[in-house]
């Protein structure tokens, strides 16, 4: 029959990764899911002792602050960059938990958990233990149950970044040190850039 969806079946090997040349990782990178990247995505896999049907689609993202590389001892005349991913992250996800609460139909059709933004890695500029790092990326996902518009959840999660760095004098600080913005002396001079 002429259907008004996709069907796209995926066999795959080592589902969650780790194994050489195989498991959703690759089938992403050899871009055999491409098509499923647009919408919501049904997804009915054998389990160890029971068919299972996994419905929420996963949508992932990088999250990078830019900060600037300064002895920790002075910590006034640069930026954490780990500080400003992290408190950038609690605000993001404490705004899409608002946004995009626990759907009523989730307990209609038995999800075990609604929505989710999470962290799942973080990377920084590697350098001494001593030196506030010049860049931090926290890695994760979005698990969206089928009630959600995927579409419009990016649009809204950028939105967010986008306040976020239009704003950067409203992210919270850690100590009386710490800040996202320099002014005065810790601007360089030579340049007049920071």
């Amino acid at each position: 029959p002429a259907l008004q969806k996709s069907v796209v079946a995926i066999f795959i090997a080592g589902e969650e990764g780790g194994e050489s040349g195989v498991g959703v990782d690759m089938v992403v990178k050899e871009g055999h899911m491409d098509e499923l990247k647009n919408g919501t995505c049904y997804w009915i896999d054998s389990a160890d002792s029971q068919p299972c049907t996994g419905t929420a689609g996963a949508l992932q993202w990088h999250l990078k602050a830019t900060g600037r590389l300064f002895h920790s001892g002075l910590p006034h005349r640069g930026i954490n960059s780990l500080e400003l991913v992290s408190e950038s992250m609690a605000i993001i996800q404490k705004r899409f938990y608002e946004d995009f609460p626990a759907h009523p139909s989730e307990e209609l059709y038995g999800f075990a958990t609604p929505s989710t933004m999470k962290p799942t890695q973080i990377e920084c500029a590697k350098g001494a233990l001593n030196q506030l790092p010049p860049w931090t990326t926290i890695s994760g996902d979005i698990r969206l149950t089928p009630f959600y518009d995927p579409m419009e959840v990016i649009k809204t999660v950028n939105g967010y970044v986008e306040e976020l760095n239009a704003n950067m004098d409203t992210i919270p600080t850690r100590g009386p040190c710490s800040k996202y913005i320099l002014e005065g002396d810790d601007i360089d001079v030579k340049s007049g850039k920071l």
